[in-house]
């Protein structure tokens, strides 16, 4: 079985020959300063490419090395390296400000980039009205992506992974601020309402254009709007399913009228409340099933959801992966599969992108047990 059949049975929640095994995504690739260290670990002598602030873009070279049975479609505004955004490239403080008028900045101490400046933080409903909201090209270059997408599908046997930007949630929450627009949601709905159309006004023609060039040869098409903190929602139920619900329900109906690919949707946190709205939305993939967040046991999610949903990721970033032994990695990695993987239905991955405190020998422990216990029947 090869890593698209292995990827699709799997998705069809029936068992494949072993468990499939992702890196390399929006969600679930390595930070750039971890990526030159596991280089460095397996002799590999390689400038790395980045997209989205420092998550590495890993090489076909590693991706066999590790036994990766996907490929990602990335697209992105950087040239030769360098952030460009809506005013220029990075200036001379280490910031820039985005496609969407928002300013990211990276202090020489930190190994993140981080939001300081919001530009409709003052922002009132005619103000959304007047701002120069950007144009579906400002979000990567869509021209030759289908040729991309056609070579991968035609030249590999791996799974492919489109991955448009589609967060109406966060987005909103990036332009507004975070307190300013989750305090909206409760005192100024409507505001926040016209902030979501707006955005995903913006976003959609964006979506429909990349899925309507690669549909055709893409699996899966990743999403995602963080929803959840360590131990609840970022908002409540109620709240999600009368104002931000129907934003992702647009979202997904668009994908789906345009492709037979699974819908992927990535949310950190605690998010075991909102789940139904999510299934009821058309999501297929719940990622990253942060196993430490309250309320996302791996065992308790594939026993409640796992007829209705597959999962990805589930392997702990928190303690084990940064703080474990290559041996108590290779433990979680058993625990993960062995509540995730019975009848199909999981994709192994970290539960987000590997962090600079992650040391290699770890990173080849997660994948080398992927391997070791992936095979069916999962030994339970």
């Amino acid at each position: 079985m090869n890593s698209r059949e292995r990827v699709l049975t799997a998705l069809a929640h029936e068992e494949p020959d072993r468990v499939p095994f992702d890196l390399g995504g929006w969600s679930s690739t390595i930070e750039r300063i971890p990526y030159d260290r596991l280089k460095q670990y397996l002799g590999i002598n390689s400038p790395t490419n980045t997209f989205c602030r420092d998550h590495s873009i890993l090489e076909d070279e590693i991706l066999e090395k590790l036994g990766v049975d996907t490929r990602y479609l990335h697209l992105d505004t950087k040239e030769s390296g360098v952030i460009k955004g809506k005013i220029g490239q990075t200036t001379g403080d280490n910031s820039y400000v985005d496609e969407w008028g928002v300013r990211w900045a990276k202090p020489e101490t930190s190994y993140y980039w981080d939001m300081i400046e919001h530009p409709l933080r003052s922002a009132s409903a005619e103000d959304l009205e007047r701002y120069e909201w950007p144009e579906p090209n400002e979000f990567g270059p869509l021209e030759g992506i289908e040729d991309q997408a056609r070579v991968l599908f035609e030249e590999t046997d791996k799974a492919i992974v489109a991955e448009p930007f589609g967060a109406i949630f966060e987005q909103s929450m990036y332009m507004r601020s975070f307190a300013g627009f989750l305090a909206d949601l409760h005192v100024n709905p409507d505001f926040a309402t016209r902030l979501m159309q707006k955005v995903t006004q913006t976003l959609l023609p964006h979506i429909e254009e990349f899925v309507s060039r690669v549909g055709d040869y893409v699996q899966i098409v990743d999403i995602g709007d963080d929803l959840g903190m360590q131990d609840r929602p970022l908002i409540s139920p109620q709240i999600y399913r009368k104002l931000v619900k129907p934003f992702h329900k647009r979202v997904v109906d668009t994908i789906k009228a345009k492709t037979d690919a699974r819908v992927f949707f990535h949310t950190d946190g605690s998010v075991f409340q909102l789940i139904p709205d999510l299934i009821d939305v058309g999501i297929d993939i719940l990622s990253p099933v942060q196993p430490l967040a309250r309320d996302m046991e791996s065992d308790r999610l594939k026993k409640m959801f796992g007829e209705q949903l597959a999962f990805h990721g589930g392997i702990d970033i928190q303690r084990v992966l940064p703080n474990g032994t290559p041996e108590e990695v290779g433990q979680e990695v058993k625990t993960r599969i062995s509540a995730f993987g019975a009848g199909g239905g999981y994709i192994a991955a970290p539960a987000h992108n590997i962090q600079p405190d992650v040391p290699p020998e770890n990173m080849v422990a997660l994948c080398k047990a992927v391997r070791r216990y992936g095979e069916y029947p999962i030994d339970g």
